[in-house]
């Protein structure tokens, strides 16, 4: 259901994408029998024929598969690229990701599959409750994984009526700390390409600011560095998984072109452009796509 919230705004961005809901349920103990593993699947087909029922009734293309896997992630792998999937978001679980370096199934998909990811980390039942009182806050740097995170957080906000808000860590002890510029820049692409308005706020402690920054999210969006592999999260993006209550989505940018813009191109959001919208100022484009604010 979490990722079900998260992919179905974005099936209906312009240009429209197919939505594709898969369940990957493990055979479980031989003792258990066939008839159990039938009734596992029934159920979880059942399950995901509502989802689709409900997105579709939305405008959105979806299909939908419950299959049985020994190594979920590696059927994972093999059915993205057999389907030249532009995105892949599963669910993921805030243990996986405390500290060190990302292994297991998240680690093995994350190294293999060659499109964008994204892993929805929840915490408890609640769920995602975007809209108009619920923002999608962003935390930003200006790295380029945070602007694939920004790019994905705009997709889901323009299908879902939620406010983004950018936010931004102040460090005076360093050159640049001040991250007010950082943000009204990428505020301004923001607006000129996806015509969404986003407030920005600046805290002074990743420590203690954290927790207020999100208290009223109703999704938090943060770009992966690079550095995973080496790293893990690391101790502003384990911070924020601290801190934040609302579910939290980490963003990779794959190695191939998928949804979200590459590299070399920060500043142009591939996944939709407002029909009529004005190209990015030169100065906005430039200091929006300049070195981060701070270590990303």
């Amino acid at each position: 259901a979490q990722v079900a919230m998260i992919a179905g705004p974005l099936a209906n961005t312009n240009p429209p994408h197919e939505l594709i809901l898969v369940r990957l349920l493990e055979p479980g103990p031989i003792t258990s029998g066939v008839s159990v593993l039938n009734r596992r699947l029934d159920e979880a087909g059942s399950e995901l024929e509502v989802q689709r029922e409900a997105l579709a009734s939305a405008g959105a293309l979806v299909r939908v598969a419950a299959l049985t896997s020994s190594r979920p992630e590696l059927d994972l792998v093999r059915l993205a690229g057999e389907s030249e999937v532009d995105l892949v978001v599963v669910d993921g679980h805030r243990p996986v990701l405390r500290s060190g370096p990302i292994g297991g199934a998240v680690g093995r998909v994350l190294s293999e599959l060659a499109c964008d990811v994204a892993i929805v980390l929840a915490r408890g039942p609640s769920g995602i409750e975007t809209g108009p009182t619920r923002p999608i806050v962003v935390p930003f740097g200006g790295a380029e994984h945070d602007w694939a995170a920004l790019e994905l957080a705009a997709g889901i906000a323009v299908g879902s009526a939620a406010p983004i808000r950018l936010l931004g860590v102040s460090r005076p002890d360093t050159e640049g700390g001040d991250p007010s510029r950082l943000l009204a820049n990428a505020s301004v692409v923001l607006q000129q390409l996806a015509g969404i308005v986003a407030t920005s706020r600046v805290v002074h402690s990743v420590d203690g600011d954290l927790g207020a920054a999100t208290a009223d999210a109703g999704m938090v969006v943060a770009g992966l560095s690079e550095r995973w592999q080496r790293e893990g999260l690391g101790a502003a993006r384990s911070g924020l998984l601290d801190a934040a209550r609302a579910p939290v989505v980490f963003v990779r940018r794959g190695t191939r072109g998928g949804l979200l813009a590459p590299p070399d191109n920060l500043t142009r959001f591939t996944w939709s452009i407002i029909p009529g919208a004005a190209a990015p100022s030169e100065d906005a484009t430039r200091d929006a796509a300049a070195t981060p604010s701070a270590p990303g």
